[in-house]
């Protein structure tokens, strides 16, 4: 697992593919569910150092109001996922935090990214590919270009942002703000 170089949330991460034929989504069939199992096995673990190496795990740890103070937060829940449409290729499995605070999650493009159908969980994946002949239904180009006309929503609640993704605009600064207030994100399933 290495840490994302442009995170999109406080604790964000890949856990890459060895395999060089798996360059996508689209490559995966039912006998890669082994390798997408071991792939969880490796978040997890990552998960764990990432928690363990938390001001707030560390004897003596800084007291939540400390922590506010100093702007440092333990990682919250996280989730596993690839994007539907990939941007890069070598098999990836994003693993994120829920907070999607991150100081590269700078455009609506990063937030459908994480917060629609353009992610799609692990475990959505890995029953797909079990029940689907073995093989992923893919999201069209089409259907991608709608997801991200589609207007803005937090992940936690639904609510709605009066604005649009569009390429080259700025994520709406009320979309972080909301969500780092949001009883909704606080509440989301997750590692």
């Amino acid at each position: 697992m290495i840490m994302d170089a442009c995170p999109k949330a406080r604790s964000h991460a890949l856990v890459i593919a060895r395999d060089p034929a798996l360059l996508s989504i689209a490559d995966l069939r039912a006998a890669h569910v082994p390798l997408l199992e071991h792939m969880r096995q490796v978040a997890q673990a990552g998960i764990r150092k990432l928690r363990e190496a938390s001001p707030a795990a560390a004897p003596g740890a800084a007291t939540s109001l400390d922590m506010e103070e100093a702007h440092v937060e333990p990682p919250g829940k996280f989730k596993l996922g690839f994007h539907a449409r990939p941007s890069q290729l070598q098999l990836h499995m994003h693993v994120i935090s829920q907070d999607l605070a991150g100081r590269r999650m700078r455009k609506p493009e990063h937030w459908v990214a994480f917060t629609t159908r353009f992610f799609l969980p692990l475990d959505d994946v890995i029953a797909q590919l079990r029940r689907d002949h073995g093989r992923l239904v893919l999201m069209s180009e089409e259907e991608g270009r709608r997801l991200h006309a589609e207007r803005l929503r937090c992940h936690g609640c639904d609510q709605c942002f009066d604005h649009t993704s569009g390429r080259g605009k700025s994520l709406p600064s009320e979309v972080r703000e909301h969500v780092l207030a949001c009883e909704g994100v606080k509440r989301l399933p997750g590692l």
